[in-house]
């Protein structure tokens, strides 16, 4: 499957002309209005993973504005409202700690989950009282964890919170428009392995892969190896290849063509 390009031609990733919008949130969920009238409603015991297990205490009216899947869970199974008790074994600490960030806050904070450590800190410990208007927020050195932000739109999709998914959307836009984005191979697996065939967010690693950085994967066995691996993948790939030779073949005649008339 090794394919070699022209190396002088300059490639325009922009030309992909991939589409990065996501369906709008559905209009009743997502919305969110007073603050308050969800702080008035019963908290729930969230208990997410099973070896290093978690417990989020979280307002059930943030959980069912947001999220269908808390919203029919807590309609229709009695025990878990009357216990106020929600076990999620299957999922990432991480991952839900950034959904419920999103909650109360509008911001997944995931650079900063991210490099935290997931057991919660001792209650009895009071934090400084500061100001916080006079805290200055680094952003020129801001990175992104792909591996985290994933994750968190497949949980956005699994538990049915399409807010929070767009969130996630516009923050994988960020971190693929960074200096220096890093996407890996088992990025790129864990996307396609756990996403619809017609998932959007797919696109991102088209885009990744397949810009300026494309004649270096063609040579890599390891990228050409998950081609193979990932058929979807391929033929994507193989598609953005076929719309480079396009260009390189029309500019290869238009220069023919202009020596042939000069």
């Amino acid at each position: 499957m090794a394919m070699m390009l022209n190396n002088d031609f300059e490639y325009d990733s922009d030309s992909l002309e991939v589409d990065f919008a996501l369906p709008t949130p559905e209009e009743c969920i997502g919305y969110l209005g007073p603050m308050w009238k969800f702080l008035t409603t019963p908290i729930l015991n969230i208990q997410v993973g099973t070896d290093e297990r978690e417990v989020f205490l979280i307002h059930q009216g943030l959980l069912t504005a947001h999220s269908g899947f808390f919203r029919g869970l807590l309609r229709h199974n009695l025990r878990e409202k009357e216990e106020g008790i929600v076990k999620l074994p299957e999922d990432d600490v991480k991952t839900f700690a950034m959904f419920a960030q999103w909650l109360y806050t509008g911001d997944c904070a995931s650079d900063e989950i991210a490099a935290s450590e997931t057991k919660s800190p001792d209650l009895e410990i009071e934090l400084p009282l500061r100001d916080l208007s006079s805290v200055k927020t680094e952003t020129d050195d801001e990175t992104f964890n792909f591996p985290l932000l994933f994750s968190a739109y497949v949980l956005a999709d699994k538990i049915e919170a399409p807010a929070f998914r767009w969130h996630i959307h516009d923050e994988i836009t960020l971190a693929c428009e960074a200096k220096h984005p890093q996407l890996s191979l088992d990025d790129i697996r864990y996307v396609y392995q756990n996403t619809r065939e017609d998932d959007l967010v797919r696109n991102f690693c088209i885009r990744q892969t397949c810009g300026r950085d494309l004649q270096k994967n063609l040579e890599d066995p390891e990228f050409l190896s998950v081609c193979e691996e990932i058929p979807s993948f391929g033929v994507s790939v193989l598609k953005q290849c076929s719309k480079r030779l396009k260009v390189l073949t029309g500019d290869s005649a238009e220069n023919t063509k202009d020596q042939a008339t000069g």
